[in-house]
């Protein structure tokens, strides 16, 4: 076990791994200013919890992690739960137990009236690794190479097991790869990020199956689930055909499942937040406060762009209101050319209800910005959200107008594609396929949409856009009424197929609508084949309450 060392240097306190204090006190104890220079340059990452950078010196090659702490809160659990020092302790542990993992050489604190405000980790950076989810992004993996990986997988988690250590974020970004051990019949591999991790008295059932289901979510990201199963056999080497073994795979796959649901509702809430992807900004006068959410990849310069797009779509709304795309007492909808692209501004008037519930945070342009960035999140197709702009009363706090601005998409809405492709009687056989086809594509696309929990409370045809690229992708828009929850109970689905079948197009046939309802309730457990007869009924009695009648030369 690496034995530390602590040395007062006030106001900086230094935890050493004592075999590297010579080379330490040559370069960085006494001259602090130096680590504080280096930390400007060669960047490697940079969120809102810390950042990672290089130092290249004649001995070594180092990487240094530096902790962002802001606020009282954030210095208290610095001081007293340090990330930093836990890291190096349980790194230690690690190479006392032959694991591998990256070799600490220390961490530097900076105190101020006896409280932590900024702490660095230094530690040997690895040369040929690369993290595994890079690796498997790199492109199609050889069998034996997988296979090879899966295994070395699986042994490393089983001997961290043994060591009783318990990582708590253990994913293939937490898991390096040196790139030349594939030559070989073992893969080597390191475990990284180690302040979320513990060393137990004993590993239980439950830390083991989190763990394996922690591994399994992130390697189904890239990995088919056969792949998945089989580094769940390596590690659990039973009779595969038992039932011991498939009911052991079950809770894994159930608690995964469980995982990714966190993993979607804590990436989402970063949209409304300063993160590496979002920033948060306020502008003010002496009439207006702004408060703008922006993406940062869609956005270069935050003044020259998304102000000067509010300040167009006023202008255009107040001088010349038939070139709006929508213009309705509570929406504007207009369409604008920025950096090459076009953009839709949608602007929400607020009504004196919204005002009051804006106070808390609740608003519609608010909640569409935050289910656009989920159903990203999520990976279904919506406009590419760009920024949210809440114009707000500097006094009262209340927000007067919202705009949501959203990248423009070559699409056109459902209805339109329907009858420019599509006629009510065809007699061509290609074209009859083709419309086949088109129907079971978006049967799986609002299938699909419902496996990921997502419900969209107005999913009317014209809500949906459809590209006509190949394949064809459908683009889901006004999404203020999303609802994200554990499952989509089937009265949500049924209501969700009466609206589609309301509001579609009079180019669907009966035939076309029955094969729709076929296509998506094919494997649906709730919509087993025998129920059939029973749930149409229902899909039927709740279009005809939306004022629709089939077939439409019966509307009186």
């Amino acid at each position: 076990m690496l034995s530390f060392i602590k040395i007062d240097k006030p106001p900086y306190c230094w935890i050493i791994n004592q075999a590297q204090l010579k080379f330490l006190e040559k370069y960085f104890i006494n001259h602090e200013s130096f680590l504080y220079e280096c930390a400007r340059d060669n960047i490697l990452k940079d969120n809102n919890v810390r950042t990672i950078f290089t130092i290249t010196l004649p001995e070594e090659t180092l990487l240094v992690k530096r902790y962002k702490i802001k606020g009282l809160w954030e210095q208290f659990k610095a001081t007293f739960f340090s990330k930093a020092r836990r890291e190096i302790k349980l790194a230690s542990y690690l190479i006392k137990n032959h694991l591998s993992t990256v070799y600490p050489f220390g961490v530097m604190e900076k105190k101020r009236f006896g409280f932590v405000t900024d702490v660095f980790v230094l530690l040997r950076r690895l040369d040929n690794v690369i993290p595994l989810n890079e690796f498997h992004a790199s492109g199609v993996i050889p069998r034996r190479e997988k296979n090879i990986l899966l295994r070395s997988l699986s042994d490393l988690i089983e001997k961290l097991h043994k060591a009783r250590f318990f990582h708590k974020d253990l994913h293939v970004g937490n898991i390096l790869i040196d790139r030349l051990s594939l030559q070989t019949e073992t893969s080597l591999l390191y475990i990284i990020d180690l302040h979320r991790s513990s060393a137990l008295p004993y590993i239980t059932q439950s830390h083991i199956i989190y763990n394996l289901a922690q591994m399994s979510y992130s390697l189904s990201t890239a990995l088919p689930l056969t792949d998945v199963c089989r580094f769940i056999k390596y590690y659990r080497r039973l009779d595969f055909r038992g039932k011991l073994f498939k009911r052991f795979a079950r809770v894994i796959f159930e608690e995964a499942r469980n995982i990714r649901l966190r993993h979607w509702h804590s990436r989402n809430k970063r949209c409304l937040k300063q993160s590496s992807e979002y920033g948060v900004i306020k502008l003010s006068n002496e009439t207006t406060e702004y408060s703008i959410f922006y993406q940062k990849s869609e956005v270069r310069n935050l003044k020259s762009e998304i102000t000067e797009m509010i300040s167009e779509h006023k202008k255009i709304a107040l001088q010349e209101p038939n070139k709006l795309f929508k213009n309705t007492p509570r929406r504007k909808i207009s369409t604008l050319s920025f950096d090459n692209r076009k953009v839709f501004v949608k602007e929400y008037i607020f009504s004196f209800a919204n005002k009051i519930m804006s106070v808390f945070g609740v608003n519609p342009v608010r909640r569409e910005w935050f289910c656009a960035n989920g159903l990203k999140v999520r990976k279904i197709p919506t406009p590419e959200p760009i920024a949210l702009v809440e114009e707000r009363d500097p006094f009262f706090r209340l927000v007067r107008k919202g705009y949501l601005i959203t990248q423009q998409i070559d699409a056109e809405q459902t209805n339109s594609y329907l009858v420019a492709n599509f006629c009510r009687y065809i007699r061509d056989r290609k074209t009859f396929e083709y419309k086949v086809r088109f129907i079971k594509e978006f049967a799986l696309a609002i299938k699909h949409l419902h496996q990921k929990r997502i419900f969209h409370a107005d999913l009317k045809a014209n809500n949906i856009l459809i590209s006509s690229a190949s394949p064809v992708l459908f683009y889901f828009l006004d999404l203020d009424r999303v609802r994200f929850s554990q499952e989509v109970l089937l009265e949500e689905r049924i209501k969700n197929l009466a609206q589609l079948n309301a509001s579609s197009s009079e180019v669907m046939t009966r035939a076309d609508r029955l094969r729709f309802y076929r296509f998506y309730s094919s494997g649906e457990k709730e919509m087993h084949p025998e129920k059939e007869r029973m749930l149409i009924k229902k899909i039927m009695s709740a279009t005809i309450k939306r004022h629709h009648f089939w077939p439409p030369t019966l509307r009186t």
